[in-house]
């Protein structure tokens, strides 16, 4: 698990980062390029920011943090 500030810099950018680390996964990169997570992509970010390796124990998801 990445910290807070680990994985704004992977969603920066439209989430370059994250598309670069998964560039070798097929379908990976189709979950990545497709609409719903240009939709959803920023819930997912403020859920793995909020729940980083710097902030302790990964709380589930309650509907506050994960959308």
């Amino acid at each position: 698990m990445l910290n807070s500030d680990e994985w704004d810099a992977m969603f920066a950018n439209g989430a370059k980062k994250l598309r670069t680390l998964h560039k070798e996964f097929p379908k990976a990169l189709k979950k990545l390029n497709s609409s719903y997570f240009k939709r959803r992509g920023k819930y997912l970010h403020k859920f793995l920011h909020n729940n980083g390796r710097d902030f302790g124990v990964v709380r589930s998801c309650d509907g506050l943090n994960c959308g």
